[in-house]
């Protein structure tokens, strides 16, 4: 189960990222989520207490989206890619003072990718799933949605995109967050 450390919401979240993490993509896609989650609790990837926080209608929609698609078709998948890395201090900042003060410095950067597509013509594709709330108004104006979601997250994949620079030594040609609200993806380029 997941520690005591965090509220409800992050728990939540943290159980469908396990979801996303271990599912088989086949059997998600012929027997639903209900039934993955339960083969995943039946085989120790996740507690029965975490199965019951994952919101089986955003995994549904999960399902039916663009990107359970691509991912049902890739040449590879990444799922869960932990990395360490070095990465330009520039990078960590808007500020034109403080990009020419930090331009020969590095950071060593750690964090985990949720999944990189390859696609059978070797480009990549990154992608991280988000389960941050998004208000009724947000839901029903996409427009909106896709503000805060950018807002909110555009640095963090700005900083993974260099991340699979570093690690496949090419660019990703998509870099998107699948928000599991929304059932889709929003663009961070």
């Amino acid at each position: 189960a997941i520690g005591t450390g965090f509220d409800e919401s992050a728990k939540r979240g943290i159980a469908t990222h396990l979801l996303l993490q271990f599912c088989d993509l086949d059997n998600l896609k012929s027997s639903g989520g209900e039934s993955e989650l339960k083969r995943l609790v039946a085989n120790g990837f996740i507690s029965s207490e975490d199965a019951a926080r994952v919101r089986l209608r955003e995994i549904e929609l999960f399902r039916k989206s663009n990107l359970f698609c691509e991912m049902l078709s890739a040449k590879n998948i990444y799922r869960e890619l932990r990395f360490n890395v070095r990465l330009p201090a520039s990078a960590f900042t808007a500020d034109d003072k403080k990009r020419d003060a930090y331009k020969d410095k590095d950071i060593l950067v750690q964090g985990v990718i949720d999944c990189i597509i390859e696609y059978a013509d070797g480009s990549l594709a990154l992608y991280d799933y988000k389960t941050d709330r998004l208000t009724r108004e947000e839901l029903e104006n996409r427009l909106l949605a896709e503000e805060k979601l950018r807002k909110k997250h555009k640095m963090q994949l700005s900083l993974y995109s260099l991340a699979v620079e570093k690690i496949f030594g090419k660019t990703p040609s998509k870099v998107e967050v699948y928000s599991l609200p929304l059932g889709d993806t929003v663009s961070m380029i």
